[in-house]
């Protein structure tokens, strides 16, 4: 893992946050300067720090290696619980609940992996998974699945079979332990695999991983939609959401949505 830090106009901590998240960063710390300006501090992995610096070409970028236990911890104290629609709670368990009677709780601590289920894309592709309805019966994929929330979600919501995928061992530990948590493990299938091998149509798959990746997936993804099927996609700025639409030609529009400067998009199978 490396550091990187990058300080900037306040009114430009938005947009600098945004390009780092979308870059691939694992979190963002922000600590007001004494002249009023931001310093923005991200912990990225090494393979996925050149692109957080081209992201960032417009400001001056500070880089070094950095201790990954360290950094996992770090923006705990800022973490929160977050309710999307349909009666959805997402809760850290080391805060205060906030559900109210009646409504489901999804219990999500992100260990070593990257999404605690607050950030405004997790939230995007989550209300997306409520909007596509009944899962009764239905099979969903999650590529990229991270902390786990939407395999989780997907399957309180009574999927009939979740796959759950990440390049990162520390996200399959992460989705195993919250679906444990939450009592769907028997639900969840977690590994490894890449998409590109699977060779399984489901009616959901759900990718919250960033443009670049949305782009160079685009055909394993299309191909793993079965009849009907629907894709959402996510971790997307509101201003990369056409460029991600133009790389999945074959499929049809649905809807798209924003929050806090971030979009979403679902695709449904042609």
């Amino acid at each position: 893992m490396n550091s990187i830090e990058v300080v900037v106009d306040a009114a430009e901590a938005e947009e600098a946050g945004g390009l780092m998240w979308a870059s691939g960063v694992a979190g963002i710390e922000e600590r007001d300067e004494s002249d009023g300006r931001v310093r923005l501090i991200a912990g990225v992995p090494e393979e996925a720090t050149s692109a957080v610096v081209e992201a960032l070409d417009r400001w001056t970028v500070e880089v070094e290696p950095m201790d990954p236990d360290r950094w996992a911890d770090s923006w705990r104290p800022y973490a929160k619980a977050a309710r999307i629609s349909g009666g959805i709670v997402v809760q850290p368990p080391w805060i205060e609940p906030i559900a109210r009677p009646g409504e489901l709780e999804v219990v999500l601590d992100p260990g070593r992996a990257w999404g605690h289920g607050a950030h405004p894309s997790t939230l995007l592709a989550a209300e997306d998974l409520v909007a596509a309805g009944d899962l009764a019966g239905r099979s969903v994929l999650d590529v990229g699945c991270g902390s786990g929330l939407l395999s989780v979600l997907a399957a309180l919501r009574g999927a009939d079979a979740v796959v759950a995928i990440d390049i990162e061992a520390a996200a399959v530990e992460a989705t195993l332990a919250n679906a444990l948590v939450n009592d769907v493990a028997d639900s969840i299938d977690v590994s490894t695999t890449p998409v590109q091998v699977l060779d399984v149509r489901f009616d959901v798959v759900v990718a919250n991983i960033g443009l670049g990746v949305l782009v160079d997936l685009a055909a394993p993804l299309a191909d793993r939609l079965g009849p009907d099927g629907r894709l959402i996609l996510s971790g997307l700025l509101v201003e990369q959401v056409d460029a991600a639409r133009c790389a999945y030609p074959d499929l049809r529009e649905m809807s798209r949505r924003e929050l806090d400067g971030w979009g979403s998009l679902v695709l449904a199978a042609p």
